[in-house]
């Protein structure tokens, strides 16, 4: 006998092809009538909102005076709300937002309830290795999902125990027949007026009768699962009806109208006979898989991974810093606040990009919010912990630059930052003096003079990139008529000045200070050196030799391997849509390898040696109405490619620009690697994914989406093989493919797609529409584009090179600001809140706990090899207690001092710590 678990529900997208406001308005009406329909009839059991907890604070904006109605169903057992904040897609999201995602989510459902205790993700567009590791941290012991399934759904079954790479693991449910297989039963369509059309019992029966013929085929328990709701339906009035109905109509089966936590727990008692299985998922044999999403809307992932940046390496381990230290409060409600603003950004149809324009319209000035507040949260600590950061006077006695790494690794950095000087100063040498009043080597890369004011804003800005972008700003639009580029409103004569320097052994979570001055020129050593006729650059580990088409030569000296012709562009005709790209029938590629350009040096110091390329591709603007060649008509799109050099790093660092004028086109950067290997590595989500280069041979033609070689990645990929290696890593860039040849892997970098509609259904790479088709005129990414990014040659493995902690280094340079000399008694330049002694133990997340009293670190082993690893403070340490995800303390680690303690952190661990510091 079968049990038929009949579960009601939405599957709600917050935006999609209506806008959020579109959308909400359906909701309102959705949950009001849920909730009449409940309250009225008892025999209507039970409904499940969707696992996320971001429609109920949409709904009751609106609807406040609901709230306790929802509360007592939510307490009775008849909505199931949670566990999710939103339903994300996984792998455009950062690792720690998952975590996030989670905590804010369960924080919600309990001011009505309990959550339910279930990892349902029923649509986003393929999961990621960790999910089962995640969600145990949890106490979440399930999983229900329904794409991204190849030929495992052949081999496991439906039900099977998913694990992570730590060995944690779920059942996992597969919904084979979608998570909509038993929407509007009785009726034809899926979305009728159930008021006005009776339910047809036959159609009922036979699409239940289907349901259990296709459980049959994948699973041998007696526990089926019909999914009663699908995108933005309500829920079916008549349905105890149906099901009284049904039955009698299957008497050798019993049906409950029920939800998920019934469900799984009826599985449970079969669980020692379902096969395991660990890996990711993210093919299309049963469901289309939309991997072109990666690169859809470029701007919208380079947002996101700016935004995310900011709050994860910067604002929070600052404001622990200043937690830690007892200097200020913790701003719990306003990162909460941040978080949900950004989480905001993270449903799959969003983030992915696969939206109407409006909706991403939205979605631009939430991601600017996210910026702002954590910039703003950055600079007011940072006023806490160094006084007198705001106020900046340039004819100060020893103004001092303050170096911040919000990074708990010892670390050497090359950084710049523009100050304001008077001219004079600037016709002196300018000398670096540290705290140990040692020289540092500091060069001026640039001396412009001063536009009419020195705008206050610029000061403050983050980077010296946003410092340079606000200055040009004000030199374009702020001189005064008949005032020279020299002077100011007040006469006075200042240059503003970009100072660079090697700050070395900056602390863990700390900061060190150097002061400015004037007077004799101090002899350095030469660390990058440059030969300027044949381009060619070089410093102890890599030499690099850039041509005139963009491309480059580079030689890793340990090795002595060469790399030659890395970063030429490929531009392609793509006749696909927001979802995937597609090449056309007559498919036309351009490259830049004969493309002559402009070299320029356009810095050059001791510690740092720039190059800049300059050419135009001459592109087709569009493809032909036929939708099979691109047009005769071309345009040139102007590329402006930087690559420099640092001291000591291994790191070739890039930045492009491109106007982009044409239309219907994707633009990757290649890599050939010179490296042999079926395998590569990509950065994944508290993870490095070994990843197949080849597809297989196989026939996929019965396949809902064949698989593209294009696949995910978070920071870099590397192609390597035992012997050397080479990777790309990359600042919001998330779309990689690897080519194989019998000599070499290329690695291609997606810069950015450009597609004008939401869906089509003439994409050959898949053989449907994913959604309605609309126009996106905004999805080309017309205008000025700029992208960053780094390649990294090394020997032996990525592990034995750092390279995840070259990742890291490369996603959150130190801060810099310049001050007037603080006051002694406050300085506490030179100490470190916190050093792991072991780099490849990734650092995640600091932030104050919020179960408890101190602050959360969580790091991750990327590797299959346990790391022992130090961690160590210049505070004094009161306790440190292992926590899960959701940071309820499991057990107290040991100190070997008061300002020290290890721990031995298994292979694939993600690591959670609440750390209390004496201060606190």
């Amino acid at each position: 006998m079968n049990k038929i678990f009949i579960v009601s529900h939405t599957h709600w997208d917050r935006e999609w092809y209506l806008t959020f406001q579109h959308f909400r308005f359906k909701l309102i009406k959705l949950i009001d009538n849920l909730l009449d329909l409940m309250e009225s009839n008892p025999r209507y059991k039970h409904f499940v909102l969707d696992g996320q907890t971001i429609v109920l604070e949409d709904y009751l904006e609106i609807r406040p005076e609901n709230e306790n109605r929802i509360k007592k169903l939510v307490n009775e057992g008849g909505l199931s709300i949670g566990p999710w904040y939103i339903l994300p897609d996984e792998f455009l999201i950062s690792a720690e937002a998952h975590i996030r995602n989670l905590l804010i989510g369960m924080q919600v459902a309990r001011r009505f309830g309990e959550p339910m205790m279930v990892g349902y993700m029923p649509d986003p567009f393929g999961h990621i290795s960790q999910m089962p590791q995640i969600l145990k941290g949890f106490g979440l012991d399930s999983f229900i999902f329904t794409r991204g399934m190849g030929d495992e759904l052949d081999e496991l079954g439906t039900e099977f125990i998913w694990q992570a790479s730590d060995g944690s693991q779920v059942l996992a449910i597969n919904q084979p027949g979608t998570y909509g297989d038993g929407a509007s039963l009785g009726h034809e369509c899926m979305a009728p007026p159930y008021s006005q059309i009776e339910p047809d019992m036959n159609l009922a029966r036979q699409r239940v009768s289907d349901i259990i013929d296709r459980h049959k085929k994948y699973s041998d328990i007696q526990a089926v699962l019909v999914n009663n709701g699908v995108d933005h339906l309500e829920p079916q009035p008549e349905l105890p009806e149906i099901i009284e109905s049904l039955q009698k109509s299957f008497p050798e089966n019993e049906f409950f109208h029920t939800n998920f936590e019934h469900y799984i727990e009826t599985l449970r008692k079969s669980k020692d006979k379902l096969k395991t299985y660990q890996g990711e998922f993210y093919q299309g044999k049963h469901h289309i898989i939309l991997t072109g999403v990666l690169s859809s809307r470029i701007y919208l992932k380079q947002l996101n991974y700016k935004a995310q940046t900011l709050l994860e390496k910067y604002a929070e381990p600052i404001l622990s810093y200043s937690l830690a230290k007892g200097l200020c409060a913790y701003p719990e409600q306003y990162l909460t606040y941040t978080w949900k603003l950004l989480l905001q950004n993270h449903p799959h149809d969003s983030i992915c990009g696969a939206s109407v324009d409006r909706v991403h319209q939205d979605m631009v000035p939430r991601f600017h919010q996210v910026a702002e507040i954590a910039e703003s949260l950055i600079f007011d600590q940072l006023s806490a912990i160094i006084p007198n950061h705001d106020v900046y006077d340039p004819g100060a006695t020893n103004p001092s630059l303050v170096v911040f790494n919000t990074l708990p690794y010892q670390r050497d950095e090359i950084v710049q930052r523009l100050v304001k000087l008077p001219v004079e100063a600037c016709k002196d040498h300018i000398t670096l003096i540290d705290e140990s009043d040692n020289s540092v080597p500091c060069f001026i890369t640039h001396i412009q003079p001063e536009p009419i004011a020195w705008d206050f804003t610029i000061p403050n800005q983050i980077t010296f990139d946003q410092q340079m972008a606000r200055y040009s700003q004000a030199t374009n639009y702020l001189y005064k008529p008949g005032t020279s580029k020299e002077e100011n409103q007040d006469g006075n004569k200042f240059n503003i000045v970009a100072l660079q320097f090697k700050a070395e052994s900056l602390p863990g979570l700390g900061y060190k200070r150097y002061f400015l001055k004037t007077g004799s020129k101090s002899e350095s050593e030469k660390w990058v050196h440059l030969n300027s006729e044949n381009f060619i650059m070089e410093n102890e580990l890599v030499r690099i030799q850039v041509f005139e088409n963009g491309s480059f030569d580079i030689t890793e000296k340990n090795s002595g391997k060469t790399y030659s012709r890395c970063h030429i562009f490929e531009d392609t005709e793509d006749i696909g849509d927001e979802y995937d790209y597609s090449p056309s029938q007559n498919s036309q590629t351009i490259h830049s390898s004969d493309i002559p350009g402009q070299l320029t040096v356009v810095e050059e110091t001791p510690i740092s040696v720039k190059i800049k390329v300059e050419l135009e591709l001459d592109l087709p603007l569009k493809i032909k109405s036929n939708r099979k060649d691109r047009s005769h008509e071309r345009v040139r799109c102007f590329v402006s490619t930087t690559i420099g050099l640092e001291a000591d790093s291994p790191l070739v660092k890039i930045q492009t620009i491109i106007d982009n004028l044409a239309l219907d086109h994707r633009l990757r950067a290649l890599f050939p690697t010179n490296v042999k290997t079926d395998f590569c590595f990509a950065d994944g989500h508290f993870s490095i994914e070994k990843r197949d280069v080849k597809i297989p041979e196989k026939d996929f033609s019965e396949w809902a989406q064949a698989p593209l070689g294009t696949r995910p990645q978070k920071n870099f990929v590397c192609v390597e093989d035992g012997q050397s290696g080479f990777g790309v890593f990359n600042k919001g860039l998330p779309e990689y493919e690897i080519f194989q040849s019998p000599e070499q892997n290329t690695i291609a970098l997606t810069l950015f797609r450009s597609v004008g509609w939401l869906s089509r259904d003439d994409v050959l790479t898949r053989p449907s529409n994913a959604g309605p088709s609309l126009a996106t005129p905004e999805a080309q990414c017309t205008g000025t584009l700029q992208f960053e990014y780094a390649v990294m040659p090394y020997s032996k493995s990525l592990f034995e090179a750092d390279v995840p902690f070259h990742g890291l280094r490369y996603q959150a340079p130190p801060l810099v600001k310049l001050i007037n000399h603080p006051k002694s008694s406050a300085d506490d330049a030179g100490s470190s809140l916190l050093n792991i002694s072991r780099s490849n133990l990734v650092f995640s997340a600091m932030k104050k706990s919020s179960t408890g009293d101190g602050i959360i670190v969580r790091v991750y082993n990327p590797d299959s090899k346990a790391i022992d690893a130090v961690f160590a403070s210049d505070e004094k340490i009161s306790n440190v207690f292992l926590t899960d995800l959701a940071e309820k303390r499991d057990q107290s680690i040991k100190l070997t001092s008061r300002h020290k303690f290890g721990i031995l952190v298994p292979p694939a661990k993600i690591l959670t710590l609440e750390i209390l510091f004496a201060k606190i």
